[in-house]
C-alpha cells in the first residue's frame, strides 16, 4: 500500500488532533489549499514540507511516505518482543528496550504509551524498593511519556491507558486533584467497548464470544473491586477473612473448577484466607487453605500453552498461556516458599507441622526444577 503525501498530511493532522484551519495559520495558506493538499488535488510547495514535516515533528521522509509500513513493522515487532519480555515479568529488560526503540521512532504512541507501562509495572508493580525522589522521579516521567504519546495519537485505547497511567502516578505523586479530574471525566462501564460492541454485532452468533469474554472482565472488576475494598473499609479480621471466602466462590461458580488464568487469583486470595485463618488462631484451617492454595499454584503454573474452560458458558473463549504478563520473574512456587517461611515465623505451629513441611518440600523441588 503507498501513502500519498496528502494522505499523510491528514492522517497526521487528525492524529493530533488539530484542524485544517489551525494548519493553515500555522504554514500561512488558506484552509482550502490544506483541503486541496489532503484531496490529492494539489500538493504543497516543497519549501514547505520541512516546515509541515517539523511541525507534526516528523521526517520529511515518513511525512512523504518513504518507509511508513517498514516502520509500523518494525514497532510491530518490537512490541511483539516487548510482550514476550513480559509474559517472563522481565519489565525492566521491557523497559531498557522500549527506551532505546524510542530513541529510534521518537513520536510513537505505541511505543512512548508502552514505555510508560512498563516502568510502572516494573518500579511500581514489582518488588523494586525506591527512595522517595528515585519514586517521584519515574511517577514523573510515566507522565511526561503519557503526555507525549497522546500528542501523537486520537487512538482511543491508547488514551484511555494513557489516561489511566496518569491517574495513578498523579496519585503516586499526591497530586490528588489532577487525577480526580483525569478519572472523573473517562467513561464509566455501561459506556465502555465491552459493553456497547455487542449491541452493534447483527449476527447474535457472533455476539456470543464478546459476552463470554466480558464475564471475565466482570471477574477481573470484581477481584479488583473486593480486593480494594478490603483494603480500605477497615474491617477485622474475620469480615476480610469472609470477604476472601466470598470472593473464592464468585470465581469458581463464574468461571469453573479449574479456572486457567484465574488460578493466579485464586492463589493470592487463598494465601490471604490463610493469613486471616492464622490471625484467629484457626491453624489447622490455615493449613487446609494453603494445600488448596498450592494447588491453585500448581494448576496456574503448569497450564497447557493454549485451552478451554470447562464451563459451557465460556465455550468460546481461549486461555493462551503466552498472552499474560507479569510484574516480577517470581514464579507462584517462589511465591508459595516465601509465603511458607513467614508462617513458620509467625507461630510454632507452622513450623512444626507435617503438612507444611510437605508443602516446603514441593516448592523447593518446582524451584529447584526451573
Amino acid at each position: 500500500m503507498t501513502i500519498t503525501l496528502g494522505e499523510n498530511i491528514k492522517k497526521k493532522r487528525t492524529e493530533q488532533g488539530i484542524t485544517q484551519e489551525q494548519l493553515a495559520e500555522v504554514l500561512e495558506v488558506s484552509p482550502q489549499a490544506v483541503s486541496r493538499w489532503e484531496n490529492q488535488a494539489a500538493y504543497p510547495d516543497i519549501e514547505l514540507l520541512p516546515v509541515i514535516a517539523g511541525y507534526f515533528d516528523v521526517t520529511v521522509d515518513e511525512l512523504l511516505g518513504v518507509d511508513i509500513e517498514r516502520k509500523e513493522e518494525e514497532i510491530k515487532k518490537i512490541l511483539d518482543e516487548v510482550q514476550k519480555l513480559e509474559h517472563l515479568g522481565k519489565s525492566y529488560e521491557a523497559s531498557c528496550l522500549l527506551r532505546e526503540k524510542v530513541k529510534e521512532y521518537p513520536n510513537s504512541a505505541e511505543l512512548l504509551s508502552n514505555l510508560a507501562g512498563a516502568i510502572y509495572s516494573y518500579y511500581y508493580q514489582g518488588d523494586t524498593q525506591l527512595d522517595k525522589e528515585k519514586f517521584k522521579e519515574y511517577a514523573n516521567e510515566v507522565v511526561e511519556l503519557c503526555k507525549r504519546a497522546m500528542r501523537y495519537t486520537n487512538k482511543p485505547w491508547i488514551i484511555h491507558w494513557c489516561n489511566q497511567l496518569l491517574v495513578y502516578n498523579y496519585f503516586n505523586l499526591e497530586e490528588y486533584d489532577k487525577a480526580k479530574e483525569i478519572a472523573e471525566n473517562l467513561p464509566n462501564v455501561w459506556v465502555t467497548r465491552d459493553m456497547i460492541l455487542p449491541r452493534a454485532i447483527k449476527d447474535a452468533k457472533e455476539r456470543v464470544p464478546l459476552y463470554q469474554q466480558n464475564i471475565l472482565s466482570f471477574v477481573d472488576i470484581l477481584d479488583l473491586t473486593i480486593g480494594r475494598l478490603d483494603g480500605c473499609a477497615g474491617y477485622d479480621v474475620q469480615k476480610q477473612l469472609e470477604i476472601k471466602q466470598m470472593l473464592e466462590k464468585l470465581i469458581l461458580t463464574a468461571l469453573g473448577e479449574n479456572p486457567r488464568f484465574y488460578n493466579e487469583r485464586l492463589f493470592h486470595n487463598g494465601i490471604g484466607m490463610a493469613w486471616e485463618f492464622a490471625k484467629l488462631e484457626r491453624f489447622e484451617e490455615a493449613v487446609d487453605t494453603l494445600e488448596k492454595a498450592w494447588q491453585y499454584a500448581v494448576d496456574f503454573e503448569e497450564r497447557p500453552a493454549e485451552s478451554k474452560y470447562s464451563v459451557f458458558w465460556l465455550s468460546e473463549v481461549t486461555d493462551f498461556r503466552d498472552g499474560t504478563t507479569k510484574h516480577t520473574e517470581n514464579t507462584l512456587y517462589d511465591e508459595m516458599a516465601e509465603h511458607l517461611t513467614n508462617f513458620c515465623y509467625h507461630d510454632k505451629f507452622f513450623e512444626n507441622d507435617e503438612r507444611v513441611k510437605a508443602l516446603k518440600e514441593k516448592a523447593a523441588a518446582k524451584i529447584a526444577a526451573k
